[in-house]
């Protein structure tokens, strides 16, 4: 039982790597839509798996745990880019 368990970790951290760039990609490119708020939720609750899935990877070695934080970046960066949609500054 031991090994199910072993082998199981490891494809539930990946799972939710991969979960977790498809929400980011969903909650960005769902903006001014009417379900938007509900991918940006579905965006937190999955950031907050992968940092935990980042966590439970140290137990597997550096080069595990080094995949999760880096997913972790690039959900942020993905939430965040500006992708050619300029909006221009309020003049006071």
């Amino acid at each position: 039982m031991t090994f199910l368990a072993d082998s199981a970790v490891p494809w539930a951290v990946v799972s939710i790597q991969i979960l977790g760039l498809a929400s980011a990609c969903l909650a960005r490119f769902s903006e001014g839509c009417s379900c938007q708020r509900l991918f940006q939720g579905l965006f937190f609750l999955f950031l907050t798996l992968v940092a935990g899935s980042a966590v439970v990877a140290l137990r597997f070695g550096p080069d595990c745990w080094l995949k999760s934080g880096g997913v972790l970046a690039v959900m942020a960066v993905v939430a965040t880019i500006q992708l050619g949609r300029s909006r221009e500054a309020v003049a006071w």
